[in-house]
């Protein structure tokens, strides 16, 4: 099966989307980069103890998706690492513990911008749509 969607991979733009008393964005300035940290290096088996210095490299070169609820807090993440022509992937995916359940996730993959799976992708850089292989 191909997903089609829409990523911005050739210019990044800034991306909100709000439901629910939630906010997605790609606004770098809302990102609390220590909370992401602090769920990456202790909740996630894939990058547990992993030096904040890395986390912060990786997002500085990564197109970032924030989840934000009413009071602007962390509670889920994103991040898709492209080389902004051809491919890119969906990583580090995450929401909180405590507000799973309430299709966060589901809509932070299929509602902004993102795959339904972490996997890896094609960018047509004439009209940056990406084909995700599922």
């Amino acid at each position: 099966m191909i997903v089609e969607v829409m990523i911005f991979i050739v210019e990044i733009r800034v991306m909100e989307r709000y439901k629910d008393g939630f906010c997605i964005t790609t606004d770098a300035g809302r990102m609390d980069l220590v909370a992401v940290h602090q769920f990456l290096s202790t909740q996630a088996y894939w990058c547990l103890n992993i030096p904040f210095e890395r986390v912060k490299r990786g997002a500085e070169h990564s197109l970032n998706f924030s989840v934000l609820d009413e009071q602007g807090r962390q509670v889920g993440y994103a991040r898709v690492i492209s080389d902004r022509s051809t491919i890119a992937y969906l990583g580090d995916v995450y929401v909180l513990p405590e507000y799973r359940g309430r299709g966060l996730s589901k809509w932070l993959i299929d509602g902004d911008g993102a795959s339904g799976v972490a996997g890896v992708a094609t960018v047509d850089p004439a009209d940056g749509r990406c084909a995700w292989v599922v």
